[in-house]
């Protein structure tokens, strides 16, 4: 979940070349409260890295990907 949380503010994720990172739309996870309980939780996180962030997917099995839907579902509003 760390690990998550680090690549959310980190401009490098998925390979982007720019400044932005998940973190400039979604400051601390500002938004993000009920994206876990989305069944195509890893298909919006790819959407967003190869869209604004102007990077390459994610695979869903990876440590990298697995960490960052962990601190996703860690915001969630109970």
């Amino acid at each position: 979940m760390e690990l998550g949380k680090k690549r959310l503010t980190d401009p490098t994720l998925g390979g982007s070349a720019n400044d932005k990172s998940c973190n400039s739309c979604h400051a601390d996870g500002k938004g993000l409260e009920k994206a876990s309980d989305n069944k195509k939780l890893v298909k919006v996180i790819n959407q967003c890295i190869t869209g604004p962030l102007k990077g390459k997917k994610i695979d869903g099995r990876t440590a990298e990907m697995r960490s960052l839907k962990m601190y996703i579902k860690s915001l969630q509003v109970k």
